[in-house]
């Protein structure tokens, strides 16, 4: 399970409003993402994804999230400290995780044109489109993260769970078993009613995720919608998917 590490080596910019820094980007609120990359080749069925939120940005390249603070200087990326999540990925994923580290440190010039933001370095580029809201109900929502007072831990590797909501009914696959019940949407909150589940016998890591999930998946919870992340829980546990 990952932890959050602070990685002084490696540096991440915090991007802020052009209102902060006459000549940067606009770019608060906002979360880019897409495939089109220069100067390096991303690992199979991966994207780059950078989201901006006041002095805060946070980035993924397939394995791990990383998010730091800096500033602009015009249109110029200038750096500060990158902290990272700590998942257990395959080889290609972190050495994908340190050049866009590495990308981020090397002040890069951005570029915003409608819905596309471009970072330029040298004779590496990434060319990232706008994201807007998945939609909760209709959407296959991926199984990304478990939080409990406030620590993320990331999906046992092997183990893939989802949840989707329609027409007032959960299809939930616990990772192993798979099921579902009732639930009513009202404006940031899920009310579910009785879960019924198959019950199988399963591995220890996705019965230690099944277990959180229905810890969760109870009762009236609160839901939030990042662009393509939704958040669900209560109290000091969370549930953090991807919409796919």
């Amino acid at each position: 399970m990952g932890t959050k590490r602070l990685l002084p080596a490696l540096l991440l910019p915090v991007l802020l409003g052009c209102s902060a820094n006459a000549g940067g980007v606009d770019v608060d609120g906002e979360t880019f993402s897409g495939t089109e990359v220069t100067g390096y080749e991303l690992a199979p069925d991966t994207q780059i994804s950078l989201t901006f939120s006041g002095e805060q940005v946070s980035a993924e390249a397939g394995c791990n999230t990383l998010f730091g603070q800096g500033s602009w200087e015009g249109s110029e990326l200038h750096v500060e400290e990158l902290a990272s999540t700590e998942m257990g990925c395959e080889a290609a994923l972190h050495e994908q995780d340190e050049w866009l580290a590495g990308f981020l440190q090397s002040t890069p010039v951005a570029s915003l044109e409608g819905a596309t933001l471009t970072l330029t370095s040298g004779d590496d580029s990434l060319t990232l489109t706008r994201e807007e809201d998945a939609e909760l109900e209709g959407t296959r929502w991926r199984l990304d993260g478990l939080e409990r007072n406030e620590a993320i831990s990331s999906i046992p590797q092997g183990v893939e769970a989802s949840l989707k909501i329609n027409d007032g009914q959960a299809e939930i696959d616990f990772g192993c078993n798979t099921g579902g019940g009732e639930v009513t949407v009202t404006e940031g909150q899920l009310e579910f009613g009785e879960l019924i589940r198959t019950l199988k016998g399963c591995e220890e890591d996705a019965t230690e995720v099944e277990t959180q999930m229905l810890s969760v998946l109870q009762g009236t919870v609160d839901y939030e919608i990042d662009r393509s992340q939704l958040r669900i829980g209560s109290g000091d546990e969370r549930l953090h998917f991807i919409a796919e």
